[in-house]
């Protein structure tokens, strides 16, 4: 817990269960996982609303609790995507990694990103109860963090203004561009490299 978030905060804190014993080994009668809602009460529910209906939907199954991706004691403010997100999102994962984000990545990670750079890791959610026309715009406000120049000419044309517009088939970013396999427009593997524009997209 020395080199984590949780710095400072003594395990009583965590690991408060009526009958512990910190002076003792083991510390607990009977063991009771620890509830991070008490002191990430919003983060706890945003994560569940989307879990919730699944259990609804599909019945009970195993749902991922925070330790699952942030660790027990050694928690980090910055998760390494490649043990969090690719355990349950292999398909996309392997996408990202032929990414030209991906292989930025490597070099500098400061400056190039992951999945949590572009998706809320909590509010899975959001799409659910958000318009479809305030999601294109989500898509647009999150390429813009990173591609300032491309979005200045894109909000001109005449596809920014017919999705303002709540035109279903208003083209966005994700829209020509890979949404995860992103590649340069010079890759020939790039749906808008030059030769494939006008191919019929699959």
């Amino acid at each position: 817990i020395e080199n984590s978030v949780h710095t400072g905060v003594a395990c009583y804190q965590c690991h408060n269960q009526p009958l512990a014993d910190f002076e003792d080994v083991p510390h607990f009668t009977e063991y009771t996982p620890v509830n991070c809602s008490q002191c990430h009460q919003r983060t706890s529910m945003v994560w569940m609303e989307y879990f919730q209906k699944m259990l609804e939907k599909e019945g009970e199954k195993d749902i991922p609790d925070c330790k699952e991706c942030h660790g027990r004691h050694d928690i980090t403010e910055h998760l390494d995507t490649e043990i969090v997100c690719d355990r349950c999102h292999q398909d996309i994962a392997e996408k990202y990694k032929q990414s030209y984000h991906y292989a930025k990545y490597q070099e500098d990670p400061r400056k190039y990103p992951t999945c949590t750079t572009c998706h809320d890791p909590h509010f899975k959610s959001k799409r659910e109860v958000i318009s479809p026309t305030e999601y294109k715009q989500e898509i647009v406000d999150i390429c813009s963090k990173c591609h300032q120049k491309d979005i200045e000419t894109y909000i001109h044309s005449r596809h920014f203004h017919e999705m303002e517009a709540g035109n279903p088939k208003a083209p966005v970013c994700t829209s020509c561009h890979e949404k995860h396999d992103i590649r340069k427009p010079s890759d020939p593997k790039s749906r808008v490299y030059s030769l494939n524009i006008d191919r019929k997209s699959t």
